[in-house]
């Protein structure tokens, strides 16, 4: 039987909401900071939504390295979602039921409207763990990574001396 009640928060989501309880924890393994290597069979796609998201969540120091594969699902998902969308907007939600002798005696939702429905909910859940709705981040004091400026390895701040 699994584990009960809802997963703990881990403790680098404690410590940027600022949460005191970040402080009773010990001995939780803390991943390096940074972005992940792109996962091996990611498709061509998905690749497109990694080389987007991946930036923009490690600038805002949101990522480890160890957080690879649940970020190349979600990249597959957003595929997936985006193709199930694309044949909703062409073929509509639901389509004609037609009797015996071809009346139309209803409508019928497609498949494809279900499956957007929970890709989506699961898209939600990946997002939510990534920070990556104004909920999530509304919960969380990030500390963006610092970025080197181009060229200034060749000059030291103003006051300085060396």
């Amino acid at each position: 039987m699994g584990d009960r009640g809802p997963a703990p928060t881990p403790t680098r989501t404690l410590e940027l909401r600022g949460s005191w309880r970040a402080g009773t924890r010990t001995g939780e393994p803390r991943p390096e900071a940074g972005a992940p290597p792109v996962p091996q069979g990611l498709s061509a796609e998905a690749a497109g939504v990694w080389e987007e998201i991946v930036p923009m969540l490690e600038a805002a120091g949101m990522l480890s390295v160890v957080d690879g594969r649940a970020l190349g699902r979600y990249c597959e998902m957003v595929t997936v979602y985006d193709d199930l969308l694309a044949f909703l907007r062409k073929s509509g939600h639901a389509h004609p039921v037609k009797d015996r002798q071809g009346n139309v005696v209803g409508v019928k939702p497609y498949p494809q409207l279900r499956l957007a429905l929970q890709v989506s909910e699961h898209l939600l859940r990946l997002e939510q763990r990534f920070g990556m709705t104004p909920a999530a981040r509304a919960r969380l004091v990030a500390e963006p990574q610092a970025r080197a400026l181009p060229g200034s390895e060749y000059f030291r701040p103003l006051g300085t001396t060396g």
